[in-house]
């Protein structure tokens, strides 16, 4: 997708984001007024409901802007915000269909309350089923052939709704009194929880969870369908169970397996990360060693003595590589220093014409391992190298800009006008790729044919673990 598609979409899911909050929040201050308004009026002893469902959107909304603050874009995060503004519709539903229950003047809001009521059921259903492909990780023939009939019934259960409400043939509202009445076909409204509920257990329980986390998802299906059970024996005219119901199993599932399912995907998220770097370590080791055994190849006739030295600097420098395995990614500045310092020591073995220069204005930071000696490598063997007359100079610099440790590596080899690609500069790419995933770093590079090449690095101040 384009650049600007992207943009595009990320800024509309944000707009989608607040708006969904925005509503809950005006549901729950309309609600609230609501209470207010029928506070002492005997004749509405629905006013107990109102307040509680009042309450139940409050209590949502605070979960919705938790996980709104959090920043995370990813769809199981959208999935879950879905479930929470349609559980907070439903009590505002709920509540506004007893507040105009019985008001000759407001038919209408009756049965649009009464129908979005009813819809909403079926939404949420779908929503928690798609959620289920989060908390439980396998997908069998038995998923696949559950999903289509779970799909198939919500819709032919909207249908009906649909055209129960239509014809009266679900629920009717008297026009002179505003009287909400059960029509001869709302039995069907116990048909469908009860069918989505069956579905829903038989994905839990035949699936591979333990008994924990099998115990924490059937909160939700069980508990609101015990609440319209008892609810329907009451005669629907008691409080509100089944709203206040849904409402807590959303907060039971925030509380427990929302939370433990983001804690496991950060762990997913480390260790795909920690494989990442490995993989890119991997590259970088192997790519020095080639290049420093074929020195060590072109000294063994002209030079014996040399070769000999550089496979000792080599064993020196792969000591204290290999000793560094078990260690943190990160690395204080100093060491990375001496790291460098061995390599060029081997590189100038072979190429006398280098030669370095630095100024270290901060030391006291760290940085990813294997930073620097790719970087400066890269410029003895693409620019320095190639210099056919004088000597070649290479400078690394490092200095702290208030807000970001700063190194900068420059040399006064070829240059470029284009920045070359390929697996010759996988180094840049690499150290790149790793700054990014372990210090939030940047890494720039700048060149100028004929003149040489510019590597600046930064890393905030507050990603190195510098010492204040």
């Amino acid at each position: 997708m384009p650049e600007g598609g992207k943009r595009f979409l990320t800024g509309f899911s944000k707009r989608i984001h607040f708006l969904s909050l925005a509503l809950e929040l005006a549901a729950f201050i309309t609600l609230f007024l609501i209470s207010l308004m029928h506070y002492n009026d005997p004749a509405k002893p629905e006013r107990v409901n109102i307040a509680l469902n009042c309450f139940g959107i409050f209590l949502l909304s605070l979960i919705d802007l938790s996980i709104l603050r959090s920043g995370k874009r990813e769809k199981f995060n959208n999935e879950y915000r879905s479930l929470v503004f349609c559980c907070a519709m439903y009590l505002f539903c709920d509540s506004f269909f007893w507040h105009v229950h019985g008001l000759r003047d407001q038919r209408p809001a009756v049965i649009l309350t009464g129908m979005g009521y009813e819809l909403l059921q079926p939404v949420m259903t779908v929503i928690f089923w798609k959620l289920l492909k989060s908390w439980i990780h396998e997908y069998t023939a038995r998923e696949r052939k559950l999903d289509r009939i779970m799909q198939t019934f919500s819709m032919l259960y909207v249908l009906i709704i649909l055209a129960g409400t239509l014809t009266g043939w679900l629920f009717t509202v008297d026009p002179e009194t505003g009287l909400y009445r059960r029509g001869p076909g709302h039995w069907i409204t116990m048909i469908y929880p009860t069918v989505m509920v069956t579905l829903v257990l038989i994905r839990i329980l035949y699936n591979r969870e333990n008994a924990r986390t099998k115990m924490m998802l059937l909160v939700y299906p069980l508990v609101p369908f015990l609440c319209l059970l008892i609810q329907r024996l009451a005669g629907d005219w008691g409080p509100s169970l089944l709203p206040l119901s849904m409402c807590s199993a959303v907060i039971f599932h925030y509380t427990n397996v929302y939370v433990r399912v983001q804690q496991v995907t950060a762990q997913r998220e480390q260790a795909l990360a920690e494989s990442k770097l490995r993989s890119l370590q991997a590259q970088i080791n192997p790519h020095f060693i080639y290049n420093t055994l074929g020195s060590v190849a072109s000294l063994c006739d002209s030079d014996p003595s040399a070769a000999q030295e550089m496979v000792y600097q080599l064993s020196d420098y792969l000591h204290d590589n290999f000793s560094d395995l078990g260690k943190p990614n990160l690395t204080a500045f100093e060491e990375e220093l001496n790291h460098l310092k061995h390599y060029i020591s081997i590189e100038e073995k072979r190429f006398p014409n280098i030669r370095m220069e630095y100024d270290l204005k901060a030391m006291n930071f760290q940085l990813p391992r294997m930073t620097l000696q790719p970087l400066v490598e890269n410029a003895v063997k693409h620019g320095i190298c190639k210099r056919r007359k004088s000597a070649g100079t290479i400078r690394v610099a490092s200095d702290f800009t208030g807000d970001a440790y700063e190194i900068r590596i420059e040399d006064n080899g070829v240059g470029f006008d284009t920045l070359p690609e390929g697996p010759d500069h996988i180094g840049i790419v690499n150290v790149r790729t790793r700054l990014e995933l372990l210090c939030s770093g940047t890494l720039t590079v700048t060149g100028k044919k004929d003149e040489g090449c510019t590597v600046i690095i930064r890393i905030p101040a507050d990603q190195t673990g510098a010492e204040s």
